[in-house]
């Protein structure tokens, strides 16, 4: 389905999702993401859309912007140019944002305990085969199926079904000793690969409000062991995400293992550099989930 911009198609999806799953269901498709909202038309088209079309008219819909706790974004890094907040919103508790179909008017909700329908955006396809003055767009297929596949996690740790994997917080040791823990419960520290997983990991290892600087610190698994800059997860896997807080890393040229501040202040969620033998208030520990 096409709205004012040719360029982009819709797909109105009635499955409910987390926030993050919905995010990368929708990107699933090459190019596809939660749909923004830039203008009144568009907030316009997608609540006359669901009005007429959606069984179920009553519930908030997933859109495409988060907020970092002081400043809201769409999924690609722009403003919120346009915005309809319902009257008391946004939430400062929630993170992530919803549009009430009856209204049109956003609300703020819960990234990850709330599971909504959602909107997807995905860039339409040409047909290369006409004049480029008579290119006619047209709309790619997403398959929205509910997953066949059920996993678990043992008993104490935490499912996300975005990763299928489980992650578990343990407290107090240094990065070799939390590590050794972790591969004891044949697991490894956390490893970090979107934004959604660490928003996730930030969550369930928040330390609260107001610790001392550096007494929110919890490990995850990346590493610089041999102090040449170039930084490695304890699981093997590709250092393909980063979320440094603003001038990190700042100690180059020493063997250095990586925290994640955990206290909900400016930079909950951003990256330290830090010396291994730091015993860190807590650690985070991540296998892969089981099919039951």
């Amino acid at each position: 389905m096409q709205g004012k911009d040719k360029s982009v198609c819709y797909k109105f999806i009635d499955i409910p999702a987390t926030f993050f799953y919905a995010g990368d269901k929708c990107s699933s498709v090459s190019g596809g993401f939660l749909a923004y909202v830039k203008d009144g038309f568009s907030n316009a088209f997608f609540q006359e859309i669901i009005l007429d079309t959606m069984t179920d008219t009553s519930v908030n819909r997933w859109l495409g912007a988060s907020s970092n706790g002081s400043a809201w974004t769409w999924t690609d890094g722009t403003p919120l140019t346009y915005t309809n907040w319902a009257k008391g919103q946004p939430n400062t508790d929630f993170q992530c944002l919803t549009m009430l179909p009856t209204s049109g008017q956003w609300y703020s909700n819960d990234c990850n305990s709330q599971l909504l329908p959602y909107i997807c955006g995905i860039p339409a396809l040409s047909d290369n085969d006409q004049a480029t003055t008579n290119v006619r767009p047209t709309c790619p297929i997403i398959t929205t199926s509910a997953p066949l596949v059920v996993y678990a996690c043992d008993s104490g740790w935490t499912y996300y079904n975005v990763t299928n994997s489980c992650y578990k917080v343990f407290h107090g040791q240094n990065w070799t000793t939390a590590e050794s823990i972790c591969v004891s419960n044949r697991a490894h520290l956390t490893s970090i690969h979107s934004y959604s997983e660490n928003y996730f990991v930030q969550e369930i290892s928040t330390a609260g409000i107001g610790l001392p600087s550096g007494d929110d610190l919890d490990w995850i698994g990346l590493s610089d062991l041999n102090g040449d800059g170039v930084y490695t997860w304890t699981d093997g896997t590709p250092f393909d995400y980063q979320y440094w807080n603003q001038g990190e890393p700042n100690n180059p040229s020493t063997t250095l293992c990586i925290t994640m501040y955990t206290d909900t202040n400016g930079i909950f969620g951003h990256w330290n550099d830090d010396f291994c033998t730091r015993v860190a208030r807590a650690f985070v520990c991540k296998m892969s989930a089981r099919v039951k």
